[in-house]
């Protein structure tokens, strides 16, 4: 079957309401298993604002918006997968897209035999056991929480899960080869954890997911929430929950969502119902934490979600964008011009198979805000 290269729109920071566009260039995936306790099929375009009955609106944001979306995830997931079912979802949410018969594990990037057990990996809690106010304490076999989401737990080399133990994330103050995980380039001391900067935004976005979707600090009728704090797992100097909401913003920033981590969304949707929306809209970060006015200006940037077969003989124009240029500019570009070119109205031609991701960048009253590979 064909697989989606690249939802090609990217995303501007601080609007109201963004969707992609995506393309499909070639190549084949592996099978997806079928989930043994349900198997959902879920659009993004229409599943944040008709499939169910907490939508996300063009006036959404702030309070509103992250309490409308931990109704949404609630009631959209629609299956609990148990901690046993990850040794075999894991190897479809998580495959090395390179060589399908691997998986990725989180920290190292290693890619390693998809059928290893526990002996060479094993199942990392992002927002650890022992930092989860007690809301999933207990986690084994047939458990189904919290704390065995498959959009919360990644696999991990046992020996850099076991070092970084119930280490809350931060910043380590110096680099060097003594505060270094291994070979790669995550850094961590006694007191806080320090992923490498090609996966902080894949950190950032589930600690987003699961609070938003299980603390019980956000308002809603959830029946799985409990005392998840955001400052019990982000470790900052100031100390407070605007401190840490600052430093996963800019990690979702620093790093942004990749053609890996859309597909580990999508075929986790397949197990469970539910998408982690800070993948498929990494903006509402923003829009929901930032303090400041500049992000909840109420500006649009809309796109309709689609899929399309790409060749050398593709060519396309991007859909209209909302209202952002009628106050300020959008400008779009390719990461790999010989798979895919764009120009400066966002128009697509395709050149070769392969991947290509094409991202714009909005600048709206005078500030440039940042855009993301979609």
């Amino acid at each position: 079957m064909k697989k989606i290269v690249s939802k090609i729109i990217g995303m501007a920071l601080g609007l109201t309401h963004v969707t992609g566009v995506g393309f499909v260039i070639g190549s084949n995936s592996p099978t997806k298993v079928e989930a043994s306790v349900g198997s959902y099929s879920r659009d993004q375009s229409t599943y944040y604002t008709s499939d169910f009955a907490h939508k996300v609106t063009s006036s959404s944001y702030g309070t509103s918006l992250l309490n409308t979306l931990h109704e949404l995830m609630y009631d959209s997931h629609g299956t609990y997968n148990t901690y046993n079912d990850l040794w075999d979802y894991t190897k479809y949410t998580d495959y090395d897209i390179d060589n399908p018969d691997n998986i990725i594990l989180v920290y190292s990037r290693q890619s390693i035999d998809g059928t290893a057990t526990a002996s060479s990996w094993n199942r990392e809690h992002v927002w650890c056991k022992s930092l989860s106010g007690g809301l999933y304490t207990s986690v084994s076999g047939t458990t189904s929480n919290a704390g065995t989401d498959i959009h919360h737990l990644r696999p991990a080399s046992t020996a850099y899960n076991s070092t970084r133990g119930n280490t809350p994330y931060g910043v380590v103050a110096t680099h060097n080869s003594s505060t270094q995980l291994g070979d790669t380039d995550c850094y961590y001391t006694s007191s806080v954890f320090e992923p490498a900067d090609y996966i902080k935004g894949d950190v950032a976005r589930i600690l987003m997911y699961m609070y938003t979707h299980y603390s019980n600090e956000v308002s809603g009728t959830s029946t799985k929430s409990g005392a998840l704090s955001i400052t019990n797992i982000v470790n900052t100097s100031a100390g407070t929950s605007q401190a840490a909401w600052d430093l996963l913003m800019d990690w979702n920033e620093l790093d942004p969502v990749d053609y890996s981590e859309m597909i580990r969304n999508n075929q986790a949707c397949v197990y469970t119902g539910n998408f982690n929306p800070f993948i498929d809209h990494p903006e509402y970060a923003r829009m929901i934490w930032d303090d400041t006015s500049s992000y909840k200006a109420g500006l649009s940037f809309t796109t309709s979600y689609k899929t399309v077969n790409v060749g050398s003989s593709y060519t396309n124009t991007a859909p209209a964008v909302g209202n952002v240029s009628s106050s300020g500019d959008i400008t779009y570009t390719s990461d790999n011009p010989s798979v895919a070119t764009v120009n400066s109205s966002g128009q697509v031609t395709g050149v070769s198979n392969g991947v290509a991701r094409i991202k714009a960048r909005a600048t709206i009253n005078g500030v440039s805000k940042i855009s993301y590979h979609f």
